[in-house]
């Protein structure tokens, strides 16, 4: 043995400390060396050191981030290779007690802790108060939303939208719980996020051993940071939980060949991810159509009865619990109208539609990583089941599961046509699942070949592409960071507070209802958005009447219109808005992607007259750098 036990417990605690400074120095004076080697601005760097200049490393170094991406790429590859020889020397080094303990016991949980620690708040920094001033359109609704319920409004009664009512709720109870704040929004996403982190990990663990799930969840992680971020406080990101809770109350029953109240839990989480978003089913489905697989394969028909019945008792029990509350609060029909009426006209697409969503979706998490090996472990266990060689350490089960989830997610992430990038954030923990899997076998087989060795070289390999992904994974935070701190739309949202009352109606002319919400302007109308009052199929002209008696009676004292950055919205200035008066036919080539569901119906030109006849451009205020939005007031 090389090391001693106790001086390799030394070793690490001193290679652990070591990275951990590094990584720091990195962040700390790498973009000083960077600008000083690569622009040859030395002086002006030690001028900025010494008149105070110098004291913020993420504007500095990512306003030139450009022109120094190869320099940023040079010090995660070498910071990465170091991390692969620091992991090989160790895998050599640890004798087999303390591999036993480091695979099971609590040096397994200290790494899992810390991995959660330094990968969790980093992907979360960008959407966080210490970097938005403002909120995307999801979030803006959301958030909106949650602050009117607190406010007293039911959703759907009071404000229009189509998503299902969770997402609302779990935001109003991070306002209430930070005094309107969106830090509770925030802590509760790193909780959700959190335990996400650490049950997955649990899963594959269990399934796969040490190094294969660290890689899974890694990859998965970058995969979500490049897929989630900007934005945050998606459907999808909550549902992470719900689907791995899913993924272990099934592995757990199936280990006890008893469902019990199980059963009536999975229910309930796939009645919660239904109540996030509809077609974020994907994994409860898988689960449930193995489980009534397998219980008919082994005739077991009490088990059979007994589990669907728990199952059908959690789901449909629950989702009659929210319904009964929005009947009771007069909102049903609305929740039904705007839940079910309006996203099944959004769905209606074509196949090709669907087919270019599920392109762009595998191109998106291939980018960012996991497509390659999830997609890869995937194909591999459908050719395993084929030939039926199943490996022998693999739990059935969970295997067949794993390969029925995968195309199920594909097609419910591609439903709509639309190929939004957080809408594949649902793949991810199928997608790690194969991740970990091919790792596994690909560890197996390189020992097989290589006896002796073949582990520990196959191991720290792994490991030590784990480690490049999880600091590549903390700079893209980092840019994140910075680029939605210095886009975020401040400006505007200063200058309505400054123009209006608390008690002032705002509307907001396209679908930032953020500005709503940072502002605590109420909206003089449910439609906070007008997409429904666009959108073809849907919007009627009773609906278009109704959006204008209320801001007929509601009388804003500001609208701002946002069709600058949004194609979807027709501007309120008429020199602006010819292509909307062309039929839906003529203007399906102009409108790329969702806006060709989108058309001005001729109801909408009351609500111009309306407009033009009460309000005056007053000003225009720039936002995200090259944009800017009209502000229109209410004649004296």
């Amino acid at each position: 043995m090389l090391f001693s036990e106790k001086t390799l417990r030394i070793l690490l605690k001193i290679t652990a400390a070591a990275l951990l400074l590094a990584l720091g120095l990195v962040w700390l004076i790498g973009p000083y060396l960077i600008e000083l080697v690569y622009e040859g601005k030395s002086i002006e760097f030690l001028e900025h050191l010494m008149e105070g200049r110098a004291t913020n490393p993420l504007e500095y170094y990512f306003a030139k981030f450009d022109r120094t991406m190869w320099a940023v790429a040079t010090i995660i590859i070498a910071l990465s290779a170091a991390l692969v020889v620091v992991s090989w020397t160790l895998g050599q080094a640890i004798p087999s007690s303390l591999q036993s303990r480091f695979a099971n016991g609590r040096l397994a949980l200290t790494g899992g802790a810390f991995l959660v620690a330094a990968i969790v708040l980093l992907p979360l920094l960008p959407v966080s108060d210490l970097s938005v001033s403002g909120a995307t359109r999801d979030q803006g609704v959301f958030l909106y939303m949650a602050q009117q319920i607190l406010d007293g409004s039911v959703p759907y009664r009071d404000v229009w939208d189509h998503k299902p009512p969770i997402i609302y709720y779990i935001n109003a109870l991070g306002l209430f719980v930070s005094n309107g704040t969106r830090w509770g929004v925030w802590t509760i996403e790193l909780m959700f996020l959190s335990a996400a982190i650490m049950l997955g990990f649990r899963i594959f663990r269990a399934e796969h051993r040490l190094i294969p799930a660290f890689l899974a969840t890694t990859l998965w992680l970058k995969a979500f940071v490049a897929l989630g971020i900007p934005g945050g406080n998606y459907t999808e990101e909550y549902a992470l939980l719900m689907q791995f809770l899913a993924l272990y109350f099934f592995i757990e029953s199936e280990h006890k060949g008893s469902y019990s109240w199980r059963a009536l839990l999975i229910g309930v989480i796939g009645s919660l991810c239904f109540l996030l978003r509809p077609n974020l089913i994907g994994i409860f489905a898988a689960v449930t159509l193995v489980f009534l697989w397998l219980r008919v394969r082994d005739r077991n028909w009490s088990l059979l009865v007994g589990g669907t019945l728990g199952i059908a008792v959690g789901f449909i029990g629950f989702l009659v619990l929210v319904m009964g509350y929005f009947w009771s609060q007069g909102a049903l029909d609305d929740l039904i109208d705007q839940v079910f009426i309006y996203n099944f006209n959004y769905v209606t697409v074509t196949g090709a539609a669907r087919w270019s969503a599920f392109q762009s979706g595998l191109n998106l998490v291939t980018e960012a990583g996991i497509g390659w090996t999830g997609t890869a472990g995937w194909v591999l266990g459908c050719c395993l089941l084929v030939l039926r060689k199943i490996p022998a350490t693999s739990f059935k089960p969970l295997f067949y599961l794993a390969l029925l989830a995968v195309p199920i997610e594909w097609f419910l992430a591609c439903m709509s046509g639309r190929s939004y990038s957080h809408y594949f954030i649902a793949w991810l923990p199928i997608l790690a699942f194969w991740t970990a899997f091919l790792s596994s076998v690909l560890i197996n087989a390189v020992e097989a070949v290589w006896q002796g060795r073949g582990r520990k070289v196959m191991s720290a390999a792994l490991l030590g592409v784990g480690s490049m992904v999880a600091v590549g994974m903390a700079v893209n935070a980092l840019i994140s960071f910075n680029r939605v701190r210095h886009e975020s739309p401040a400006l505007i949202l200063e200058y309505a507070k400054s123009k209006t009352a608390h008690d002032d109606y705002v509307l907001v002319w396209g679908a930032e209802a953020a500005v709503n919400f940072v502002t605590h302007r109420k909206s003089p109308t449910r439609f906070v958005y007008q997409y429904p009052l666009l959108h073809t199929g849907y919007v009627t002209e009773d609906k278009i009447q109704l959006f204008l008696d209320e801001i007929k009676v509601n009388r804003p004292r500001l609208i701002i219109d946002t069709s600058s950055t949004n194609k979807i919205v027709p501007p309120l200035d008429p020199a602006r808005g010819d292509r909307w008066t062309k039929p839906v036919a003529e203007r399906s080539a102009e409108l790329a992607g969702p806006g060709s569901s989108y058309y001005l119906a001729s109801g909408m030109q009351n609500v111009f007259d309306f407009i033009a006849d009460n309000y005056q451009r007053i000003d225009t205020v720039q936002v995200k750098r090259r944009y800017n939005w009209d502000v229109y007031a209410l004649n004296p």
